[in-house]
């Protein structure tokens, strides 16, 4: 396996280990010790994303949003990864800890930035069109989406500005759809 550049961003220590479980211990992890994130590491994380690249790995809940955001106020341009709330719950438990080590190698090698000016590639129409609203399986089909393009799971609204905010191109887009036939 390939050593990944950048150095993945995760909340904790479980969260590392898993982390570097996944990746046969051949990856750099720093962890924000949840939302008790300090100044001097966002700091640190922004020398980091100059010289080798942060990829912003949260958990899919709440705190984990929180974090993204505080990282992406200093750290614009950073990557962020997203695991699905499915495969990152274990019984009560949401976590990237509980997450697969496959899991979370496609979160990372989905990693992309979210782009504050976002490109006004898709509408609402392409995402009625789609069925991800307005369908009595709309919701099926964005929890499906959302996983093959490697975001985290929305309603319809949300999905149109992540589509154009993480720069998805109308290819990835159209052979996503294709993944989830009919």
């Amino acid at each position: 396996m390939e050593k990944i550049k950048e150095i993945i961003v995760v909340e904790g220590k479980d969260d590392i280990i898993a982390v570097k479980r996944a990746f046969k211990g051949n990856i750099d992890v720093v962890a924000t010790h949840g939302l008790g994130i300090k100044k001097n590491l966002l700091e640190e994380l922004a020398k980091l994303n100059e010289t080798k690249g942060i990829i912003v790995l949260t958990d899919p809940d709440y705190a984990g949003k929180r974090i993204s955001n505080m990282i992406r106020e200093y750290v614009p341009n950073a990557k962020f990864a997203s695991i699905s709330r499915n495969d990152a719950t274990k019984g009560d438990n949401i976590g990237v800890e509980n997450a697969s080590d496959e899991a979370i190698i496609k979160a990372i090698d989905k990693a992309r930035p979210i782009y504050e000016e976002s490109k006004e590639i898709f509408s609402m129409e392409d995402i009625i069109d789609n069925g991800f609203s307005g369908l009595q399986n709309s919701k099926e089909r964005r929890i499906k989406f959302c996983k093959i393009v490697g975001i985290t799971y929305c309603n319809a609204k949300q999905l149109l500005t992540r589509l154009n905010a993480f720069g998805i191109t109308r290819e990835e887009f159209e052979k996503a759809v294709k993944q989830l036939g009919d």
